[in-house]
């Protein structure tokens, strides 16, 4: 990850629109960053993320191995998809949610992830904005959305201090 997977005003990968979902009542935002705050929290959340997983061997190889084995049992196409395929993937872009009351935190819809704005105003925002990235590759990699896959990935991606045992979607 890298600043080209962030959705600002200067990245030509950004889009502006609203994608309407199969839940009643919500419609899901794919902004850019204009708020400075905002965009130091995902960047010092992008540097937790690093830090907790990809500098620590241990817990590296036990987050790969959770999303290698998520992915083949989960994914669509059936293949094995690691953290850090997903970690290097340029494919991604996260994007920011403006409503600090949305029903949801997070959502994937293809290479777009957006973070609702609600993760950013949250007393340890960097830790908890860390760990929905993380749940939200692992929508990415093919977590079903109807299962605990993605949120099951953050004990073993070094996350368990944000983790919600039994959050499903």
């Amino acid at each position: 990850m890298n600043g080209e997977n962030i959705a600002t005003p200067q990245n030509t990968k950004a889009r502006h629109e609203e994608v309407k979902t199969k839940y009643p009542g919500i419609t899901v935002k794919f902004e850019t960053y204009t708020n400075i705050d905002y965009l130091t929290i995902l960047a010092r959340a992008l540097l937790e993320i690093d830090n907790r997983i990809i500098k620590n061997e241990t817990v590296k190889n036990s987050c790969n191995a959770y999303f290698e084995v998520m992915s083949r049992d989960q994914g669509i196409d059936k293949q094995m998809v690691s953290f850090k395929k997903v970690w290097e993937s340029k494919q991604i872009l996260i994007c920011f949610w403006p409503e600090p009351t949305a029903s949801f935190f997070a959502m994937t819809v293809g290479d777009y992830i957006t973070i609702a704005e609600k993760n950013f105003t949250k007393p340890n925002a960097v830790a908890w904005v860390a760990g929905t990235l993380v749940h939200e590759f692992a929508h990415w990699a093919g977590a079903n959305q109807f299962s605990t896959g993605a949120e099951d990935a953050l004990p073993m991606c070094g996350f368990r201090d944000v983790y919600t045992p039994g959050l499903r979607g």
